[in-house]
């Protein structure tokens, strides 16, 4: 079990997208009155095409122990070959 949230969203996009390499990523605990969690900011180089890359922020990504409630593509840009993603993403605690 991944009690991670962190990892376990990079865990879950590399599922999704295939291998990723993290260059960046930033996270800060968040919470509200009835539910904790962590906002995440993260860049990666991914080989994935560009459709599922743009549906990034609709998709179910399974987390054991936690989920995304938001996800949002920052930016995408072409280097070496590969797609560099920018997002930001909200996780909840189960």
């Amino acid at each position: 079990m991944i009690n991670d949230p962190h990892r376990a969203l990079k865990v879950a996009l590399a599922g999704y997208l295939g291998p990723i390499e993290q260059v960046e990523a930033k996270t800060v605990d968040w919470s509200s009155a009835t539910f904790v969690g962590m906002r995440h900011e993260l860049s990666f180089l991914t080989s994935a095409s560009a459709p599922l890359i743009e549906a990034l922020g609709e998709i179910d990504l399974p987390m054991r122990g936690h989920f995304v409630a938001d996800l949002v593509v920052i930016e995408t840009s072409a280097m070496e070959g590969r797609t560099m993603v920018s997002i930001e993403a909200l996780t909840i605690c189960e």
